[in-house]
């Protein structure tokens, strides 16, 4: 008896110490793959100096999985230049056009390279604010095909703008190229949509509502109809209200959710086979205005509540992308009275991973950002809007990723 006491009482004492074993693998292991899960950049190059101080807009597009292209306007006009996977410049920087103060946008596919333009009114003159006409629509949006090179091929205004329109998306499907628009002017703020193919003029229309004040809006293109989004917002009782809109361009638009925020700027992202909403907002005045992420059903209605992913407290637009099965942000924010841009990684629950990366100098306030997936890693184009003090502005990019 006292054998089979000694082997039962030996085997609990061994259980015991197996499981309390495991345990401690288990915590250690969480621990080491927190600590061991690292979010960084890679080297970082230089795109362009500005000489003229002030840059109006950037964007960044992959092309053929192993290079990108960089877009940017400033005082001097519209530039880009081809950058290899690690965002180091291929060749000299091309010019373009005059520049595009309303914002550019750019997407490709196997065989070009797309660039959007939107040109305000009176906006090549530099003439005091005081002179500008604000209900003129001389403004013009403007698109440009390139060839793998770089070399332009082809240009087509496709609509007119006001002096106040901020704001332009560009994507493609099968039938063609897809442009919206922000129309802005002192009386009135619209969104506008056109296709443009081969077969069918162009003919742009107004796809926004009367109610509010409409947003910069941006495409998305996964199959079938496209999906614009944008926000339109207005006053109420002395808060801010709104509504974030979707449209296919052809349909009436509806509403997806509230917003309490002036500079929403939302876009669609696919993640894992969902769709899911981001847009900024500022939920109540003590909130710092952040990006927010919600998923929508097969209704494409929201389903479930935000979740505030990330902080974005300026006024320039951040750049998400869908990157090795998770979404991306570089987000233009704020520390203190210091400008830069704040770098996540969420995985496909939305949880973020990795810690925030911060793009920043000590001399310099960066406050432009964009964003392309380039395979295993994240190409990031990051800019300075200017100031008179600088002798140049910077223009820089680098990867981002992150690994165990």
């Amino acid at each position: 008896m006292r054998s089979l006491s000694f082997l039962l009482s030996s085997r609990k004492v061994l259980l015991l110490f197996g499981l309390a074993l495991a345990a401690l693998v288990l915590i250690f292991g969480k621990q080491r793959e927190g600590r061991a899960l690292r979010c960084r950049f890679g080297p970082e190059y230089r795109v362009f100096n500005s000489r003229n101080k002030l840059i109006d807009a950037i964007a960044l597009v992959a092309f053929r999985k192993e290079q990108a292209v960089a877009f940017w306007s400033d005082a001097d006009g519209l530039y880009g230049r081809r950058l290899d996977e690690n965002g180091e410049a291929l060749g000299r920087a091309i010019p373009i056009d005059s520049r595009c103060r309303g914002g550019i946008d750019a997407v490709a596919d196997a065989r070009a390279i797309y660039l959007a333009c939107l040109r305000r009114s009176n906006q090549d003159a530099n003439t005091d604010a005081r002179e500008v006409d604000f209900e003129s629509r001389a403004g013009s949006v403007t698109v440009y095909g390139f060839s793998s090179e770089l070399d332009m091929k082809w240009a087509r205004i496709v609509g007119s703008a006001g002096p106040m329109s901020k704001g332009v998306g560009i994507s493609l499907d099968r039938q063609g190229l897809l442009l919206a628009w922000h129309d802005g002017s002192r009386s009135e703020q619209s969104v506008w949509f056109v296709r443009l193919d081969a077969s069918r003029g162009v003919t742009p229309r107004v796809i926004s509502r009367n109610k509010g004040l409409a947003g910069a809006p941006s495409i998305f293109q996964g199959g079938g109809e496209p999906k614009i989004v944008w926000a339109e917002t207005w006053v109420h009782k002395d808060e801010l209200e709104g509504e974030i809109m979707l449209s296919d361009g052809r349909s009436s638009p509806y509403a997806l959710i509230d917003v309490h925020y002036h500079a929403a700027t939302p876009r669609l992202l696919e993640l894992n086979g969902e769709l899911i909403l981001a847009y900024r907002d500022q939920r109540t005045r003590e909130e710092t205005p952040g990006i927010y992420a919600a998923r929508l059903g097969k209704d494409e209605r929201i389903v479930g509540e935000p979740v505030r992913i990330a902080r974005a407290d300026t006024e320039e637009r951040p750049s998400l992308s869908s990157c090795f099965n998770g979404v991306v942000t570089a987000a233009p924010r704020t520390y203190g009275h210091d400008r830069m841009v704040g770098v996540n990684w969420f995985d496909a629950s939305l949880s973020k991973l990795g810690g925030e990366q911060q793009f920043c100098e000590d001399t310099r306030e960066f406050s432009l950002a964009a964003s392309a997936c380039m395979g295993s890693r994240a190409l990031l184009l990051i800019g300075e809007r200017g100031s008179s003090t600088q002798e140049y502005t910077a223009i820089r990019s680098a990867t981002f990723w992150c690994s165990l």
